[in-house]
């Protein structure tokens, strides 16, 4: 009886010291499902813990534009589908910005009909009313429509305009300065401009010599309410009080032609003859 008391004495104390060895083993570093359906339930739900993105320094900046995304894109075993490929509209240099877009004409345009060129002989002819002479194209009539002014007119009008010339003389109380001069010449492009004109263009004044002293001059171009494009040279000056105009109108296409070979003519001759 002894021995069998000895004998669950000594089994309870191995396994006594059993269990405190298992109490001492640190915890495996896997996690342990319980049986439990409802414990199971609970830790597979529970969200994990949101971690917060630290800053790329390498990361390319998608506001300044000049990122490509594509360069995102896998090698060949991606599947993927490109965007469409879209033209990038134009842009606009600064200094040009909010200026007026200009029209283009096509370049199947037709070309318009060069005009034949014009040449001139010259004669003096004798402004008696007005004191005066020069050299003009030959053959263009003469007319004195008022005692203070002189016309030649081309009998053959070309580019159905016929050109002119128109010299006045009137006498003023003083000596014009170029002031005064550029006056008068502003007054005569206004009322060029508004005889017969759909649309018409002076330039600015300028300053020359006409009858061998000081001058001013303009030129203009404008369209007739017939469609007739013309163009012209107004140029003013003042000797011994008398005031001198002188008006050369032609043809817009042949604007060179007349500024070349009538006016210069013209004011290179032009003389007081008393």
């Amino acid at each position: 009886m002894k021995k069998r008391i000895l004998l669950m004495a000594t089994l309870c104390l191995c396994v006594a010291a059993l269990c405190a060895c298992q109490s001492n083993q640190p915890s495996p570093p896997w996690s342990v499902v319980s049986n439990n359906p409802a414990q199971n339930t609970q830790n597979l739900t529970t969200p994990a813990p949101v971690e917060t993105p630290v800053p790329d320094d390498n990361m390319p900046d998608f506001d300044d534009g000049t990122y490509d995304p594509s360069s995102e894109e896998g090698g060949e075993d991606d599947f993927y589908i490109p965007e469409p490929e879209v033209t990038a509209a134009p842009t606009m240099r600064s200094e040009y910005a909010g200026a007026t877009p200009v029209v283009i004409d096509p370049i199947d345009k037709p070309t318009p009909t060069p005009l034949p060129p014009l040449t001139f002989t010259y004669q003096t002819y004798d402004a008696t009313n007005l004191h005066l002479s020069f050299e003009a194209p030959a053959g263009w009539v003469a007319s004195s429509p008022s005692s203070d002014t002189f016309v030649l007119t081309n009998p053959n009008p070309s580019a159905d305009y016929a050109a002119s010339i128109t010299i006045r003389a009137v006498q003023v109380t003083g000596s014009y300065g170029a002031n005064e001069l550029r006056t008068e010449i502003n007054n005569l492009l206004d009322t060029i401009g508004e005889s017969g004109y759909d649309r018409f263009s002076p330039s600015r004044t300028a300053e020359r010599t006409l009858l061998d002293a000081a001058g001013v001059y303009a030129n203009y171009t404008g369209t007739l309410s017939t469609g007739a494009k013309t163009a012209g040279r107004v140029h003013a000056t003042c000797v011994s009080r008398t005031l001198y105009t002188v008006h050369v109108s032609y043809p817009q296409g042949y604007t060179d032609t007349y500024k070349d070979q009538v006016y210069d003519k013209l004011r290179d001759t032009i003389k007081i003859t008393q």
